[in-house]
């Protein structure tokens, strides 16, 4: 388990709001997990990384915190933070979001007075952030939001209909809970002079168009699954694809077959003469 929970306020935090940030723990005292903190003038935050202590980097005005692992076949990371920092100096914040691991990240810049929290593209993990009058609020645990900020948090009946159209996810990150929202994987904030936006690197938004037909909504679905598929393999030649008899392996495989110089391996299990196994043979022999 890994999350952040905090605040921050580019005019100075409230030290009342500081001290909700350090009894914030996620309700987890009785887990053997690493609780940390990190705090300054305008910035605080909880650290909740399972088995390890906080990775934060200074570097100048800039400040680096981060939790995960990214993966690289090329070198030993030893530091995420670090990392983190070197990328959004030489590459920009866009490129944080999309190195092959599982992390998050805060990036704050002291002299711009510019806030970044972002998430990997693999995350299945939701972030939580609302933002009242001008403090930015955050946390991996939607009731902690309504604790830091020491607001009544109200239901917003409109976002079951909407999840209707969008699944589980919700649409355009939208939440069950008014002025909350959900950062999802390969997105993130930016938080500069009381103006907050969200930018996502996933390809996932949604707005229903009843205007169309259901071969449109069908060609919608591919050409977003086609993108999804695409920005995970961006790099990568040589990938293994669970297959069962099911649709979803289906067609996961039969758009990842039109993309050009990929090489597909195919996998399945199962007790000998399983009929799943038969028919993902004859899947990937087709």
């Amino acid at each position: 388990m890994l999350g952040f929970s905090g605040a921050i306020n580019h005019s100075g935090l409230d030290e009342v709001i500081k001290s909700r940030v350090k009894k914030s723990n996620f309700g987890v005292q009785t887990l053997e997990n690493k609780i940390s903190y990190f705090e300054n003038k305008n910035l605080s935050t909880c650290i909740f990384n399972q088995e390890q202590g906080i990775d934060s980097n200074v570097d100048n005005e800039l400040v680096c915190i981060a939790i995960g692992n990214i993966y690289s076949r090329n070198k030993e990371i030893f530091s995420l933070s670090k990392e983190i920092t070197k990328i959004y100096r030489e590459k920009g914040i866009s490129h944080c979001c999309t190195q092959n691991g599982l992390y998050s990240f805060i990036i704050y810049d002291d002299l711009k007075r510019l806030f970044f929290l972002g998430v990997d593209q693999n995350s299945v993990i939701q972030t939580y952030f609302s933002h009242f009058r001008d403090t930015l609020f955050f946390s991996w645990h939607i009731p902690q939001i309504s604790y830091l900020s020491n607001h009544n948090l109200k239901i917003d009946e409109d976002h079951f209909f909407r999840t209707i159209f969008a699944g589980p996810l919700g649409l355009n990150s939208s939440t069950p809970i008014k002025n909350v929202k959900a950062l999802y994987g390969g997105s993130y904030i930016k938080f500069k002079e009381n103006k907050l936006k969200q930018y996502k690197i996933s390809p996932f938004y949604y707005e229903p168009k009843f205007d169309l037909s259901a071969l449109e909504h069908i060609d919608r679905i591919k050409r977003s699954l086609l993108n999804a598929i695409k920005m995970r393999i961006s790099n990568i030649r040589n990938i293994a694809i669970g297959i069962s008899g099911g649709l979803d392996s289906r067609i996961l495989l039969g758009l990842i077959s039109k993309l050009d110089n990929i090489k597909i391996n195919g996998y399945t299990y199962g007790c000998k003469g399983f009929v799943e196994s038969k028919v993902a043979q004859e899947i990937m022999e087709y």
